[in-house]
């Protein structure tokens, strides 16, 4: 299609709405020169300025990958060095010119140091370890070592014998710990059953219920032992069944077992809650009436025998009648000595003595008396009990507890 006037001023107007001001001047100097010259001038401007404005942007996108490329490097870096601090026991030292370009690394790895350091601690089970530095890890730890130290002063609690701690801070391991507080007081509780059950079988005899001899010791040394004891005279009353080897004889040992048992009973009704009784041995028992002088002592001797005068036992359809004799000395206070086993046997001793003179003046009665040391049985070289002065050298608490028990009168006399 030919130009026409109107076509070219229309290309004209776009091209000088399009071209810069200066290039407008420059078509309206040369408008007279013609239309296609003005038009390849125009264009040859435009061009430059699109060549120019594209370098311009690939300088820029080129100084922004190269200043992405920095940034990405260096914060690969920091993270490696984050990394290190908290995954390594020993990790490599901070980097100080990295240090200097990233604002508050340093108080970064300065904390997860601390961090690491104070876990480790907590770890190896040191709970006094402390740490100046704050925040919600740091915290965390300090409350748990925090509630660590309760639970180890808890634990010690349990150790003293304290059963009946519990803790509530510590979660499922609080519910495991009060169950295992729980279960340690019952096997406790029991184990103290048992020893009870196995202290009280071994203290007392089988037969009789009474006290053995070597528990009737320890509970006369807690006696005498004590501030009321140390004050005041007590006595001792030694027993035995007359004629005991006859009632096996004659009714067979079942009885006698059975005559055995009725005595210790009639003994403990007729006790008082303070005496101490046992079984000394065979058909032989002895008593302590703490705090109870001679006279007094004698006068329930007396009640043990009427008591066993009037017991009526029926084997088989026939009386057995029982009796027994007693021997009653004196105990003196212990005094600022205190007890000991010597003390005791001494004046066993003079006990078995006056219980051997009931039985050589009649038996069923009770002798009673404060007698001198000559007057003490002792062993001679020939093995015989003898009564009558004690060799020089020789104290009559040398003989064992139950050095008295071969004199007649006692278990081992088979005519007592």
């Amino acid at each position: 299609m030919a130009d026409t006037p109107e076509t070219n001023d229309v290309a004209r107007k776009n091209d000088s709405e399009e071209a810069p001001s200066f290039v407008r001047s420059v078509s309206v100097e040369n408008s007279s020169g013609g239309a296609e010259k003005a038009h390849d001038t125009m264009r040859a401007v435009s061009e430059n300025a699109h060549d120019r404005t594209r370098r311009e942007n690939e300088d820029a996108l080129l100084l922004s990958d190269r200043a992405s490329g920095s940034s990405s490097d260096l914060a690969g870096r920091v993270v490696r060095l984050v990394d290190e601090s908290l995954h390594k026991s020993n990790p490599s030292p901070a980097d100080e010119e990295l240090l200097h370009k990233v604002e508050g690394l340093g108080e970064l790895l300065d904390e997860i140091a601390a961090l690491r350091e104070f876990s480790l601690a907590l770890a190896r089970g040191e709970l006094h370890c402390d740490t100046r530095h704050k925040g919600v890890a740091i915290g965390a730890l300090k409350a748990l070592q925090a509630n660590l130290r309760h639970l180890t002063w808890q634990a010690q609690r349990i150790a003293s014998g304290e059963l009946d701690v519990r803790v509530n801070f510590l979660g499922q391991f609080s519910d495991a710990f009060n169950s295992m507080t729980e279960q340690l007081k019952d096997t406790l509780e029991e184990k103290d059953k048992l020893a009870a059950k196995y202290k009280a079988l071994s203290d007392h005899d089988s037969l009789t219920g009474l006290l053995n001899r070597s528990a009737f010791a320890e509970a006369v040394a807690r006696l005498l032992g004590g501030e009321l004891c140390r004050r005041c005279s007590s006595s001792l009353i030694m027993s035995d069944i007359d004629h005991f080897k006859r009632i096996n004889d004659d009714f067979g040992h079942q009885c006698g077992d059975e005559v055995l048992r009725r005595v210790a009973e009639v003994f403990r009704e007729n006790l008082r809650q303070e005496d101490v009784v046992c079984r000394y041995g065979g058909e032989e028992f002895l008593i302590l009436a703490p705090c109870l002088e001679l006279e007094s002592a004698r006068r329930i001797a007396e009640r043990l025998a009427d008591a066993l005068r009037e017991m009526s036992i029926i084997w088989k359809g026939r009386y057995v009648r029982v009796t027994a004799s007693f021997g009653v000395s004196p105990l003196p206070p212990v005094g600022e000595e205190g007890f000991s086993l010597r003390f005791l046997r001494e004046y066993v001793q003079i006990a078995d003595l006056n219980l051997y003179r009931a039985k050589r003046e009649g038996r069923d009665r009770v002798v009673c008396g404060e007698l001198f040391p000559e007057d003490l049985p002792y062993r001679n070289p020939m093995g015989k009990k003898t009564v009558g002065k004690i060799p020089v050298g020789q104290h009559p608490g040398d003989q064992p507890l139950d050095g008295c028990c071969s004199c007649p009168g006692s278990t081992q006399k088979q005519n007592a």
